[in-house]
């Protein structure tokens, strides 16, 4: 079954309008690339950095170059009128391909098969291509629906200021004509990618839901966890380091992101 998570989206002078607090948001989108406004600023996306919000940057140039250029978090490629096209986000996945990374391409319902056009005639890997739909004036629930009907479907923009402009911004007491926001769902496997990572401090694992590494410990069969728990983290080998990420990467999906 196909979990999701919400995200907004705007440009960098209106995401002061989006909460930066978890409790609403886990992940916004905003833009690598733009002009008046449009383009964040590094104290623009520190804001919800953070704060514990994932941040996923959209590339909307007409070359897509820093898309292709496999910038960290530069994922989205963003094809419609004035930005990129099916031919140049087809270039663009197949320079991120080569370093191995995926890519995720904004479009329209419209122009969502020419892109997929392009991509075939380039030779792109589909495996490592997703696609983010823009498909307003849906109810969340009917763009959960889309996302769970087509694999190749990342998240699905379903509200935007002039489609939804009565829709409210939760967490901000306006609505969305007002913010300039959209708000989206995504797959929460594809959102997960962008998502705050937990961290070491010593052998402790700070984001292991309700459980904690004791418990963890007895439940893999450890009669003394303090024996488990007094090396640190560098000490273990190669094979527990990996366990203890697995497991506490499977809580983390699904217990601090339901």
């Amino acid at each position: 079954m196909t979990s999701f998570i919400p995200f907004a989206d705007t440009m960098g002078i209106d995401s002061q309008h989006v909460p930066a607090d978890p409790k609403f948001f886990r992940l916004v989108a905003l833009y690598a690339t733009g002009t008046n406004g449009i383009e964040a600023t590094a104290a623009e996306i520190a804001r919800f950095t953070n704060a514990g919000v994932g941040v996923v940057l959209i590339d909307q140039s007409p070359s897509l170059s820093v898309f292709a250029a496999g910038i960290a978090h530069v994922a989205i490629a963003d094809v419609e009128p004035g930005a990129g096209t099916p031919t140049t986000v087809a270039e663009g996945v197949l320079a991120r391909e080569k370093k191995g990374l995926e890519s995720t391409i904004y479009v329209s319902e419209a122009n969502l098969q020419a892109a997929k056009d392009a991509l075939h005639t380039s030779g792109a890997d589909s495996n490592l291509v997703s696609f983010g739909l823009a498909n307003w004036n849906l109810s969340q629930a009917e763009a959960e629906t889309q996302i769970s009907s087509d694999q190749s479907l990342a998240y699905v923009q379903w509200a935007s200021p002039s489609s939804n402009p009565l829709t409210v911004l939760p967490g901000a007491g306006m609505d969305l004509a007002v913010a300039n926001v959209d708000l989206n769902i995504a797959d929460l496997t594809w959102a997960a990618r962008f998502l705050p990572q937990p961290t070491f401090a010593g052998p402790y694992w700070h984001s292991l839901g309700s459980e904690t590494i004791a418990q963890y410990a007895r439940s893999r069969g450890h009669t003394s966890p303090v024996k488990m728990l007094s090396r640190s983290y560098e000490g273990w080998s190669a094979a527990q380091r990996r366990e203890i990420i697995d497991k506490a990467t499977e809580m983390i999906v699904s217990t601090v992101y339901p």
